[in-house]
């Protein structure tokens, strides 16, 4: 019983070893150069028609002017 069942564990973990990704296999980043040409491409392709900030939520246009909400002030 209990070879069986070290057979039947050797078998799952074998199994799962197989499946798991190998060092190497994956092709990793090949578009981009820099974080810099990231986020211009991100920008342009994904969130085209979303524009907005992250750190306070205000539209932006495409030449990167901020729509800043009334009452909006500086200190």
């Amino acid at each position: 019983m209990r070879t069986a069942f070290r057979l039947a564990v050797c078998a799952v973990c074998g199994g799962l070893l197989a499946t798991c990704p190998q060092p190497g296999s994956a092709a990793g980043n090949e578009a981009n150069g820099s974080l810099a040409q990231a986020k211009r491409w991100l920008e342009r392709e994904v969130y085209a028609d979303h524009r907005v900030t992250v750190y306070c939520g205000y539209a932006f246009d495409e030449r990167k002017r901020i729509a800043v909400g009334r009452g909006f002030q500086t200190p």
